[in-house]
């Protein structure tokens, strides 16, 4: 007999953005909603994070130096990187971000500044 019931699974969410203060509220706020937070400053750190290890969710900034939100996904998808469900954050809502996005995997897209209730929702409709 299973006193304890069954075994919850944490659930791991990449976070791709060169924000740093960003990242440290991010990582507040999902992790007091119990999930684990992995986090890249660029989009070539966060390649490199997806080869390693499994997400249930991504979540990426479109604009940052290095390799930016749209070339991270792209080059994910083009490498065979199966990508889990897709977040993006833009500072932007016009028809430029969408057509930068067309055609790569995102189920989501959220304008900065982000906000924190919106975000749990949202993540928790995807995974």
């Amino acid at each position: 007999m299973d006193l304890l019931g069954p075994c919850m699974e944490t659930r791991r969410i990449l976070l791709v953005d060169d924000d740093e203060i960003l990242r440290e509220l991010m990582r507040l706020v999902l992790e007091s909603e119990g999930y684990e937070l992995v986090e890249c400053a660029d989009g070539q750190q966060g390649l490199e994070a997806l080869r390693g290890s499994g997400f249930d969710l991504v979540i990426v900034d479109l604009r940052m130096p290095v390799m930016d939100g749209a070339r991270f996904l792209s080059e994910a998808s083009q490498g065979g990187i199966e990508l889990p469900p897709v977040i993006v954050f833009s500072g932007n809502s016009d028809q430029e971000v969408y057509d930068q996005l067309s055609g790569l995997p995102v189920k989501l897209v959220l304008r900065k500044p982000v906000d924190p209730d919106a975000m749990i929702e949202a993540i928790g409709s995807l995974i």
